[in-house]
């Protein structure tokens, strides 16, 4: 289980705005490499063409979803203290130390803002 306390033993300096920034780079980049595969458009299109609301909802939601946990690699770029400070609403209980392993559901907000950008 990690706490706070394990957080703020190894704090560094930290800097809102410059994580603020990061986050944003973050949703950004996978925002970019879902139009650079044009998953964009396949998402446009199931948004457009599949009547069902639920059945929409749950492609869309599984595009992105599947998409944003392959892309780990790209949230390794906030630290734990970054990740603390973008879910401090949460449970702490949610928040993994290994930055190689996106806590998911850091995942699912990232997937929230791509989403919400795309439709």
């Amino acid at each position: 289980m990690l706490r706070a306390s394990d957080i703020l033993l190894h704090s560094r300096p930290f800097d809102r705005t410059s994580t603020i920034n990061k986050f944003e780079d973050l949703v950004y980049d996978i925002l970019g490499q879902f139009k650079l595969e044009h998953l964009d458009r396949l998402i446009y299109l199931t948004n457009k063409r599949v009547s069902d609301i639920e059945i929409r909802r749950s492609l869309i939601d599984g595009i992105i979803r599947g998409r944003c946990s392959n892309l780990k690699k790209l949230f390794s770029s906030l630290s734990i203290n970054e990740q603390f400070f973008v879910l401090a609403h949460l449970n702490l209980d949610s928040l993994t130390p290994k930055v190689e392993d996106p806590n998911p559901v850091f995942v699912s907000m990232v997937h929230s803002f791509v989403r919400d950008l795309i439709i």
